[in-house]
């Protein structure tokens, strides 16, 4: 069995570092696009954006619309509008680049499912959707009650 190395470090940044055909498998679990409303409900500050403010203090950070803003530091509303956002197709552009053919696990919001299918599906993929369903989903968020499933989209190349 070949060498397996683990990277710690921002995915945007260190998948340039990645050479062309490299990788076998993907499994990644992007930001998701959720409309948060703001900062109330169990998505508040209270449990998950005081470690995600702490970690943006850390190095760059990005506003609402995922643009990258150097050294600035963001505050714990503005990291919750930019995590809602989801992300851009650009990484997964990235992340096509680098696999010898397309083999990946993305893990995502049911707002998501178009977006990354649609990707895929214009480049020929066999694709499945994996469900997870929680018993322990977070109750609330803005007033509304949250999805107790979450999605994974497989996708693949043909013949692997």
């Amino acid at each position: 069995m070949g060498e397996i190395k683990l990277i710690k470090g921002d995915c945007y940044e260190l998948v340039k570092e990645i050479p062309d055909n490299s990788i076998d498998l993907v499994i990644i679990d992007p930001p998701y696009q959720i409309d948060s409303g703001g900062m109330t409900g169990e998505f508040g500050i209270r449990k998950y954006h005081n470690e995600y403010t702490r970690l943006c203090k850390l190095g760059d950070k990005y506003n609402a619309e995922g643009k990258r803003i150097s050294k600035n530091r963001l505050s714990a509303s503005q990291n919750t509008r930019m995590m809602s956002k989801g992300f851009e197709n650009t990484i997964l552009d990235e992340l096509c680049r680098v696999m010898k053919k397309i083999n990946i696990y993305i893990w995502c919001s049911k707002g998501q499912l178009r977006q990354i299918i649609d990707y895929f599906d214009d480049r020929g993929c066999n694709i499945d959707l994996l469900t997870w369903h929680k018993n322990n989903p977070i109750p609330t968020c803005n007033g509304t009650y949250m999805s107790d499933t979450e999605y994974c989209v497989f996708a693949r190349e043909g013949g692997g």
